[in-house]
């Protein structure tokens, strides 16, 4: 399943594209699990993200990452996995445009790009040795300050299911920032 994900993203890297980016995020998680041992509840500042985002059709950035959760910030016990998914800007272009004609360039690169989005999540876990797998839900915004830097700030719901009926959610709030390659 992770090859044909991995495959899809490269092949859609091929789309007709403006920039790329690349996100450090750090921030704090919210994650609740049920199943055959019962009911666990944890939430700690320890989520870390790194995502390689490519822009497409001017409003959309594919996003390629890896998130870990850390119990005890850094260190503990660990979730960790594959986020692959799509942020659409509503409002604004995802990534800074240049426009040329008769010799005149624009480049018109908004202050604050808002999006949302959807992914899709994989999930291991370290002590319970299970993985869970699902969809998630995104809202967030990207705050130009530089030519190439943004800082980015985003909010994911994350739906899980795992082996055994059991289930997770995980809520992340993430802080950061991006890098435009």
């Amino acid at each position: 399943m992770k090859t044909k994900l991995l495959s899809l993203f490269i092949l859609l890297l091929a789309l007709p594209a403006q920039a790329s980016k690349f996100d450090l995020l750090v921030g704090m998680f919210s994650l609740t699990a049920s199943g055959g041992t019962g009911d666990t509840s944890v939430s700690s500042l320890g989520s870390y993200r790194a995502a390689y985002g490519h822009s497409i059709f001017d409003k959309f950035d594919l996003t390629l990452g890896y998130t870990v959760n850390m119990t005890n910030t850094i260190g503990g016990d660990l979730a960790y996995g594959l986020d692959v998914g799509i942020n659409y800007f509503p409002f604004t272009f995802s990534s800074p445009q240049e426009f040329e004609k008769d010799g005149v360039a624009i480049n018109i690169d908004e202050l604050w790009r808002p999006f949302v989005g959807l992914s899709f999540n994989q999930r291991q876990f370290q002590s319970i040795k299970n993985n869970y797998a699902g969809f998630g839900i995104s809202m967030g915004t990207e705050y130009s300050f530089s030519k190439r830097y943004s800082l980015k700030a985003e909010f994911r719901y994350i739906s899980l299911a795992g082996s055994s009926e059991s289930e997770a959610t995980e809520i992340n709030t993430l802080f950061g920032i991006s890098l435009k390659i």
